[in-house]
């Protein structure tokens, strides 16, 4: 068995990161954690505390959720890389 391709062109194969190693389920995460705060920022400021607290705790939990989902599309081989027998 030949591997041609080098560590990083398989980590982002397997993972879908692009040539800066940013991956979409992490933008998302970072995205809604930026907007929730910002929301319930401002719904806690006109005095809507019900919505306040939803939407804070939401942004709260979304980086959790982003960590967890990139975590999850990550290749299932293990920490080491397949020994070259060549």
């Amino acid at each position: 068995m030949s591997y041609t391709a080098t560590s990083c062109e398989r980590s982002a194969l397997f993972t879908g990161a692009d040539d800066n190693g940013v991956r979409l389920p992490g933008l998302i995460a970072a995205v809604t954690w930026a907007v929730g705060l910002v929301a319930g920022m401002i719904s806690l400021a006109t005095g809507h505390g019900a919505v306040a607290i939803v939407i804070l705790t939401l942004a709260v939990m979304s980086p959790w959720v982003g960590l967890a989902w990139v975590s999850r599309s990550r290749p299932t081989s293990g920490p080491f890389e397949p020994a070259d027998l060549s």
